[in-house]
């Protein structure tokens, strides 16, 4: 008890009957620790967590229906996303203690997630894994919606601009997949690992003619400041022929901030030319020498 009260931390008496309840004969111990947890620490989500599994323990009666009460008993008390994705973890993880009942831990999944979503207490990978459970030729209207309110949410978030990006396509096709992707550009903004994963996914949806005019074109949004996106073009062009990609090689070779990868890739493509130019790979040399200095290469 002298313990439990210097260190008063719910995670601390947690800890205490778990290790009491490595010896049998100490059962009474792990009770009064159980009861010393709920009358200590009555409104943490580390309390309700316990409650909740112990539901699903051996000497257990409720079992998930049991288990899911106490978790929305706990959210009415702390009602905290940390509480939320407690309750969302166990319940994703029954899947392993009641293989016979996945049905209804789906269903179960469902009604939390609405909870959350109606008391804000989704995260990004809360939204993706309900967006996963469903099927777009299906679920058309009610997908549309969730990714519209996930992105109220999060509107800076990559992930979910993603499966905007995607399912606009899936559902409305590309002229709806390129406004998707136009607005996760400006909603990311300078992020450049986002822009680029983004990129990546609109490339990988789109034709190969499309998905060039999208980087070379006149219109083009693409960053041309952004480094990971000039490797991209670079990687793209490398598709399209040894000339292109020199071309574009050109375009970025002496923009700052100068990058030792783009000078790399393009010595890999024109090493793998079955003509191997010796000319055009001392001059990537060469520069890359000059920005970097011949012992940093």
């Amino acid at each position: 008890k002298a313990a439990i009260d210097a260190v008063n931390s719910a995670k601390f008496v947690v800890s205490l009957i778990t290790t009491v309840r490595l010896f049998p004969f100490a059962m009474f111990v792990s009770k009064e620790l159980m009861e010393t947890l709920v009358e200590k620490f009555p409104n943490s989500p580390v309390t309700w967590d316990t409650l909740a599994r112990e539901e699903l323990g051996v000497e257990g009666k409720g079992g998930i229906r049991g288990c899911m009460e106490k978790y929305y008993e706990g959210l009415e008390v702390c009602k905290t996303k940390e509480m939320f994705a407690m309750a969302f973890s166990t319940l994703t993880d029954l899947a392993e203690v009641f293989p016979n009942s996945i049905v209804r831990i789906v269903k179960n999944i469902i009604k939390l997630l609405e909870f959350g979503k109606k008391e804000d207490l989704l995260e990004v990978k809360h939204y993706k894994f309900w967006l996963e459970l469903q099927d777009p030729e299906t679920h058309k209207k009610g997908m549309v919606e969730l990714v519209k309110h996930s992105l109220t949410q999060y509107p800076t978030s990559v992930d979910l601009w993603i499966e905007q990006l995607v399912l606009s396509l899936k559902t409305a096709g590309p002229k709806a997949a390129a406004s998707s992707f136009s607005r996760g550009l400006t909603a990311v903004g300078a992020n450049s690992n986002d822009s680029c994963r983004l990129w990546q996914v609109m490339l990988s949806a789109s034709s190969p003619e499309i998905g060039w005019q999208l980087l070379s074109g006149p219109d083009s949004p693409l960053d041309s400041n952004n480094p990971q996106l000039r490797l991209l073009h670079m990687e793209q062009a490398g598709y399209r022929g040894i000339a292109i990609a020199r071309e574009v090689y050109v375009g970025y070779k002496d923009l700052p901030p100068f990058n030792k990868d783009l000078h790399y890739k393009m010595l890999e493509m024109e090493r793998e030319e079955e003509v191997v130019s010796i000319s055009h790979q001392r001059q990537v040399l060469t520069l890359l020498c000059d920005q970097f200095g011949s012992q940093d290469i």
